[in-house]
């Protein structure tokens, strides 16, 4: 071939061309190869391991998952289940997926943000050792600074129609520089709820809860005791929704007060057992050395109530409730009285009021005998007073009313668990209803109905001695003869 030829000078800028790209990163994606090398092991868990990669293509680390139990079809449609949950949900407190598919040897895997950082359950640990440097870094100020973006995570996830069910601390990442994650949306369920289809990344065909939400729609306890809510092991009569993170997130909110687990039992089946009977032993009660919030404990325990109804029915309100707490407020929870409400106050115009107090002092001290600025500070401090006598009779009315709403919620579904004779539930809302309404007839006679259905006759006959409902005194009439007989004649 003649080296002077069109040919030959065509071939040799193809060949410089390649040399030149083979030194680019145009040219390094044109040569492809392996995107993901240089595994190095992180974790294990139940079905799935995480490696800490090279993805060649951006030239970053980040974290490979990959299933380990695939024998199964339910075990990958869970760990691809996940990975796409996880990937629809896009907010700065959730672990972003980058990547989601199947390797050249069939296993699914997908790519998530690597975590230079620990997890909270690993933070709370050194702080119950009293680590002096964690102690100094993780201010009470400071976690609930961490728990309110764990709270928007979930806030999040819910406007978009999915509930997590599996929050705690080790499912919480902390990166060295502050960055909160929510990880591990295994157990997540997807309710369908305000769901708007552009939003998503895919097909929402592929995300509705008929075809998806059946991995955690049965009859299974699925969960992480101590922090999973009472509907979450009575799943036979239990809705699991919004109202089940926010028991996880009381918890969670408990273990940041005390760096200790809610709650704790001799084995499982006794930490279970005291979950359902909201056997909760109080922050303040469990670790009383330590200077607890009474109005963050407030807020936990109500979070944590047993029946869904009384906890908080949206997250936005346990944000809500520690804003008041960081700005100096009152939480709607403690039902503050005056004299805390004068205390916070003050707290919350600290300045202003030493600073008034000193003017006093030396203006009084200098001219003498003015008593009448002494006059106008008490003047102040008395509208101050009714200010704040008025602000209490406001959040009074405010928490009767809603009071009210719930005695009606609970009584209406004490008929409905009467007509169907559900005595568990009977007694729950019942006893429910008379810690709002001591003296409720309905309630009374609703616990009647429950020791007769039972045979526990003797609490029956004194249960029933003022009832009211006509059902209640036709069955005491009954069998009133029969048991005086019995009494009078024990042998």
């Amino acid at each position: 071939m003649d080296p002077d030829s069109s040919q030959w000078r065509n071939l040799f800028q193809m060949a410089q061309d390649y040399r030149d790209n083979s030194q680019t990163i145009y040219g390094e994606l044109l040569q492809g190869g392996t995107r993901y090398t240089e595994p190095e092991f992180i974790a294990r868990g139940g079905m799935k391991e995480v490696y800490s990669v090279k993805d060649n293509t951006t030239g970053r680390l980040v974290a490979l998952t990959v299933l380990i139990n695939e024998e199964k079809a339910n075990a990958r449609e869970s760990f691809l289940r996940e990975a796409r949950i996880t990937a629809f949900l896009q907010h700065p407190n959730i672990m972003p997926v980058y990547d989601l598919g199947i390797d050249d040897g069939g296993t699914p895997f997908f790519t998530m943000k690597l975590n230079q950082g620990e997890s909270l359950l690993s933070i709370l640990k050194r702080l119950a050792e009293g680590d002096p440097e964690y102690l100094e870094r993780y201010t009470l100020q400071t976690l609930m600074q961490i728990f309110r973006k764990i709270c928007e995570a979930a806030a999040y996830a819910h406007s978009k129609g999915v509930i997590h069910l599996d929050i705690k601390p080790d499912n919480v990442q902390i990166s060295d520089f502050g960055e909160v994650l929510l990880c591990d949306w295994g157990l997540g369920k997807i309710t369908n709820r305000d769901m708007d289809a552009e939003e998503s990344l895919m097909d929402m065909d592929s995300l509705d809860s008929s075809e998806v939400t059946n991995i955690t729609r049965n009859d299974r306890i699925k969960g992480t005791p101590g922090y999973m809510a009472p509907e979450q092991i009575k799943v036979k009569y239990s809705v699991r929704d919004e109202t089940t993170d926010v028991y996880a997130l009381g918890a969670l909110l408990y273990s940041l007060l005390t760096y200790e687990i809610p709650i704790e039992g001799r084995n499982t089946q006794d930490l279970l057992r005291r979950t359902v009977r909201g056997k909760i032993i109080s922050p303040r009660k469990r670790k009383a050395a330590a200077d607890i919030p009474a109005s963050l404990e407030a807020v936990c325990l109500k979070a944590m109530s047993r029946l869904q109804d009384n906890r908080y029915q949206l997250v936005d309100e346990m944000i809500d409730e520690v804003d008041s707490w960081q700005g100096g407020f009152a939480t709607e929870a403690e039902d503050a009285g005056l004299f805390k409400q004068l205390l916070l106050i003050y707290r919350r115009n600290k300045i202003f009021f030493l600073s008034l107090i000193t003017f006093g002092f030396v203006f009084v001290g200098l001219m003498g005998g003015f008593i009448v600025i002494q006059g106008e500070l008490l003047l102040q401090v008395a509208e101050k007073e009714q200010e704040a006598q008025q602000a209490l009779k406001t959040l009074q009315d405010e928490r009767s009313n809603k009071e009210q709403l719930i005695l009606e919620k609970h009584l209406s579904r004490l008929d409905a668990a009467t007509s169907v004779k559900n005595t568990s539930l009977m007694l729950d809302i019942a006893s429910a209803v008379l810690e709002i309404d001591g003296n409720n007839r309905q309630a009374k006679d609703a616990i009647a109905y429950y020791y007769f259905i039972e045979a526990e006759i003797d609490e029956f006959m004194k249960a029933s001695e003022s009832a009211v409902d006509k059902k209640v005194r036709d069955i005491r009439q009954i069998i009133m003869p029969a048991y005086e007989w019995i009494v009078d004649n024990p042998s």
